[in-house]
């Protein structure tokens, strides 16, 4: 036999040698590793269930205080706005005119609610009104805001009225 070929048949022993190796030895060396590292994380992740449970429980009172701010009850959304212009209305001496029953629109994944009003009185007053309820109140998105200048012709007063669109999505 010549070298050339002794050399061929050891490199192919070696190579075989190796998959063998690997096959038998290596990949369930591997295998163990990956495994443990999984079943590690699991138990730092149960470690940490105390402090994660403290967590939420911070963020529970925290967002309660926030709820408990925005003044909202138990009663219907539409109610909870309702109350809100009333009192808006009365601090910046407007009117409201008209509130219409929302209008509803579902599509595959979300329930968009849209709530519509009319509100009398001055520029200011409207605009710090329409301001607080999508600010302050968090009732959603004023998505239009009409202003319109109308005339009393019996009193020759002009007055100031406002249509607004109020945009929930659940």
């Amino acid at each position: 036999m010549r070298i050339n070929k002794k050399n061929k048949f050891l490199f192919s022993g070696i190579l075989l040698m190796l998959l063998i190796s690997y096959k038998l030895a290596f990949e369930k060396t591997f295998n163990s590793r990956s495994l443990y590292l999984q079943q590690a994380s699991m138990v730092k992740s149960i470690k940490n269930t105390p402090q994660q449970l403290s967590l939420l429980n911070q963020k529970e009172t925290y967002y309660d205080s926030i709820l408990g701010k925005m003044n909202l009850s138990d009663t219907s959304f539409q109610n909870n706005l309702l109350k809100m212009l009333n009192r808006e209305a009365r601090t910046n001496s407007i009117k409201v005119i008209d509130f219409n029953q929302p209008h509803i629109y579902s599509n595959d994944s979300n329930i968009e609610k849209t709530f519509s009003f009319n509100l009398r009185g001055s520029y200011l007053g409207i605009l710090k009104t329409v301001y607080n309820i999508e600010q302050k109140a968090h009732f959603g998105n004023i998505i239009h805001v009409h202003f319109e200048k109308k005339n009393n012709y019996r009193t020759r007063k002009s007055y100031l009225e406002t249509y607004v669109l109020i945009r929930q999505l659940k």
